[in-house]
């Protein structure tokens, strides 16, 4: 946990998760991982893409390819987050849409927005801002291909309403709501994988 100076942001707490290195053994952990966590729970699970700042160069699977194999192999389905993608193509990574371009569509089954900010020489995932025009790009580029889209989700951190104010935040839903009018999704794909 990265623990940031009281005063420079509202929420002083800020989570980095760890790359995974992708390959078989790590497939293999995470599978098992993720149904016993379904059977406990009783529910779907559905993997997030990360935010990185660093390139994982021991892997065999391209994250886009492990969450491919992960879907195809009956385990989960994906929460894509386009700002995450964002984030690591703006610190060197990926470009978003060809980590897009790299999954198979029927693995997203949610997708979500969000805006952050530059903090020490990088751009982060902080949920303190709107929405960047390039990441909204992606989604009404993409969206309407994940057929089996359930949810759109905007993310913020509650202690930036202030800075953000209603009329922004009013705006962005008003813009989902016409992203989720793109998106048409085929009723023989309404069942739980």
């Amino acid at each position: 946990m990265f623990i940031a100076p009281r005063g420079s942001v509202p929420n002083a707490q800020a989570g980095l998760g760890l790359p995974l290195a992708y390959d078989e053994e790590v497939l293999d952990l995470v599978s098992g991982k993720v149904r016993r966590l379904q059977r406990a729970l009783g529910c779907p699970i559905l993997l997030e893409n990360g935010s990185f700042f660093t390139p994982v160069t021991d892997s065999d699977l391209s994250e886009p390819a492990f969450l491919n194999r992960l879907h195809a192999e009956g385990t989960c389905s994906t929460l894509l987050d386009l700002h995450n993608l964002y984030v690591g193509w703006r610190n060197d990574g990926v470009r978003p849409a060809e980590y897009i371009d790299a999954l198979d569509p029927d693995v997203v089954v949610e997708i979500h927005l969000g805006g952050g900010d530059d903090f020490a020489g990088f751009y982060m995932d902080s949920h303190s801002g709107l929405t960047p025009p390039e990441v909204w790009q992606l989604a009404f580029d993409y969206a309407p291909r994940f057929k089996r889209l359930r949810a759109i989700t905007f993310e913020f951190q509650e202690t930036y309403y202030d800075s953000l104010g209603a009329p922004a935040l009013i705006a962005e839903l008003t813009r989902m709501h016409e992203l989720a009018a793109s998106c048409h999704v085929e009723l023989d794909v309404l069942h739980a994988r």
